[in-house]
């Protein structure tokens, strides 16, 4: 019998302790398990496993216990302690303990859950350890439904992961193009008003609860809504904006009003005390009436080179600007004895650090660093510390984005040197640079060194803006993030060599390779190991590679089972993407105009009628988006 001691009564806990019991059946529906209740630890009780927190468990030392997840699990024999620092940790330490058991959880959804064929119950278990990264997150992006994101919610601690990032007032946008099918004309519409999305928000929260996972909230938004305007997406409006706001808005080129005609991209008049009073009071009011957000997210808006030309507002940075409503804003809760930590943004035009104001109060801030027109082809660590680095001068709306992963980390380090509080990285790794590297290694490999070495930059984890469904052909990338961030020991190699045991058995080092072979005959011509091949011969190379392997990958379906059987049938599906994707690719270095439009609407056509079958796995609007804007610019 294996006896379960639920210390206390607390809704995380008992539902880590749900979770092992569930967990623990599915690998034998013969095992004999009992939980008991109790409000505290009893060491009299003996050969129990006693899961929960209590004064007598040791654990490492951690700066603050509410938001760093240090975990220890002694266990032998299905007898000991699995605790934590909080009661998410205590969550996650379950799941650790669980994957030492040979569970594992290799993509979101049930169809990711590995279950081992056996139970060893003379198993040992010694783990006593605190994350690399305090911040370990997912924000929510791309098209998604309630079932997408709550099958994110329950991944994430699943491998280590402890935050969740709604956007916005309400994430309308996010939700309409799933329910909307706007790039899939095989699926009915199926939208739903925004009543109907606040609902499935607010359930979705509960999850967020019911894990005790860290709340980010909010973010582009408190240029908008106080004023009355909605900011929910990035549509264009054709609502006449009233003389009352109008003042408020940003001028530019002589004129206040909205930037593109759209209300997320309008900064305001930041010179102006009315406007700043008017959002700094609006957010003091969404802390007072959310006391469940962790972290507030308090941006600017977005869009590039459209902040206020007044001459007011020219004499100072807007950086300088966003300092000043950062303060005021801090006094105001102070007034109000609010706790809540607020995010500040390092973004497009704020890249270009204050140089008038410093933030006072350090500890209620935290910095994050959005550096979104990176380019992914190197990362963090390859940036040069000794390099001399000629930092473009701040002209008002006249900047250009840097792309270059040097200028965007001294950008941050510049910042640094007048906030020295708590940071992350907020990055888009896998919001659009994925599409064009259908094997995902080269992704994987350089979001697991970003992560890797975040602390050499100085930012405590990430907070990754990315699509939710970023599995096909495998979850590898994600993996690689998750394990990194709370393990930044662990090499790439290590991590992939454990991912693929799981996910495909004992063909897993086949997959491994065939999988890095295909992104590198797909990838950048800076980073392809194949850099004697121009792209059309590597895109053949491609074709050629798939088409022999399906037979392997056919079969490895045919002879697998559960979480196993679904990875080769998504990996089989991915071989008929790659052909049409290295045909594409072979049509546009010929420079055949309809040919290539001809051979992308292929690629497009099966993603349309394979997405029923991949839904899970794959943004297929999105994928397509990218395709298009890929299409357009002619990118690789």
């Amino acid at each position: 019998m294996i006896k379960i001691g639920r210390i206390g009564n607390d809704p995380t806990i008992s539902f880590a302790v749900e979770e092992l019991f569930s967990y623990l059946q599915k690998a034998d529906r013969h095992a004999d398990v009992v939980v008991l209740a109790r409000n505290e630890y009893l060491p009299r009780e003996t050969n129990v496993l006693w899961v929960g927190r209590d004064p007598a468990f040791a654990l490492p030392a951690v700066d603050n216990t509410q938001l760093d997840d240090a975990i220890s699990i002694r266990v032998q024999d299905f007898t000991g302690v699995i605790t934590g620092a909080n009661n998410r940790a205590v969550l996650i330490a379950v799941y650790r303990f669980l994957k030492e058991l040979g569970f594992n959880w290799v993509r979101p959804g049930a169809d990711g859950d590995v279950i081992p064929d056996s139970l060893s119950y003379t198993h040992s278990v010694s783990i006593s350890t605190v994350p690399t990264c305090r911040h370990r997150g997912i924000c929510i992006e791309g098209a998604v439904s309630y079932t997408h994101v709550k099958n994110m919610l329950a991944w994430i601690p699943r491998v280590g992961m402890n935050a969740y990032y709604t956007q916005f007032f309400t994430p309308w946008c996010f939700y309409d193009r799933w329910y909307s099918h706007r790039n899939n004309p095989l699926y009915t519409p199926t939208p739903l008003s925004r009543d109907e999305i606040d609902a499935l928000n607010t359930a979705l929260i509960e999850e967020v609860n019911k894990r005790s996972l860290l709340y980010h909230a909010t973010g582009h938004g408190w240029t908008c809504e106080p004023f009355g305007m909605e900011g929910t997406d990035w549509a264009e409006s054709t609502r006449e904006i009233p003389v009352e706001v109008k003042q408020y808005l940003a001028m530019l080129n002589g004129e206040r009003k909205l930037f593109g005609g759209v209300a997320l991209n309008t900064n305001l008049c930041y010179s102006n005390p009315v406007a700043r009073d008017a959002m700094t009071t609006a957010i003091v009011q969404y802390c007072q009436n959310h006391p469940e957000v962790s972290y507030l997210h308090f941006w600017l808006a977005d869009g590039i080179n459209n902040q206020c030309e007044c001459d007011d507002c020219d004499q100072k940075r807007p950086a300088d600007w966003y300092v000043m409503l950062l303060n005021e804003l801090d006094e105001k809760l102070t007034q109000e004895n609010l706790p809540t930590r607020v995010v500040f943004l390092i973004y497009v035009d704020l890249l270009w650090e204050p140089r008038t104001e410093a933030i006072r109060n350090q500890d209620r801030f935290v910095l994050m660093f959005a550096p979104i027109t990176r380019s992914y082809l190197k990362a963090f660590a390859d940036f040069d510390k000794n390099e001399q680095v000629n930092l473009a001068p701040y002209v008002r709306n006249k900047l250009k984005m840097p792309a270059g992963v040097a200028e965007n980390v001294t950008r941050l380090h510049q910042w640094k040197k007048m906030f020295k509080g708590d940071s992350f990285d907020f990055d888009y790794h896998l919001m659009w640079n994925h599409v064009v590297d259908p094997g995902y290694t080269n992704t994987a490999r350089i979001l697991h060194k970003d992560m890797q070495n975040l602390h050499s930059i100085g930012l405590n984890g990430m907070v990754s803006c990315q699509l939710q469904r970023v599995a096909f052909p495998t979850c590898l990338p994600m993996y690689a993030m998750a394990n990194a961030l709370f393990d930044a020991s662990l090499s790439f190699e290590e991590i992939s060599r454990d991912y693929y045991r799981s996910a495909f058995g004992a063909h897993g080092t086949w997959v491994e390779n065939y999988l890095k072979d295909i992104s590198d005959y797909f990838a950048h011509p800076d980073i392809t190991p194949y850099q004697e091949l121009d792209i059309k011969q590597r895109a053949h190379l491609a074709k050629e590679l798939a088409l022999k392997s399906e037979p392997v990958i056919r079969a490895g379906y045919e002879q697998a089972a559960g979480a196993r059987k679904y990875s080769w049938y998504y990996l089989l599906v991915h071989v008929q993407y790659v052909v049409l994707n290295a045909e594409y690719r072979m049509a546009r270095e010929q420079g055949d105009e309809a040919v290539t439009d001809g051979k992308i609407n292929a690629v497009i056509e099966y993603l349309c009628q394979m997405e029923p079958e991949i839904e899970s796995v794959a943004d297929v609007g999105w994928m397509i988006h990218s395709l298009k804007k890929q299409r357009r610019r002619h990118d690789i």
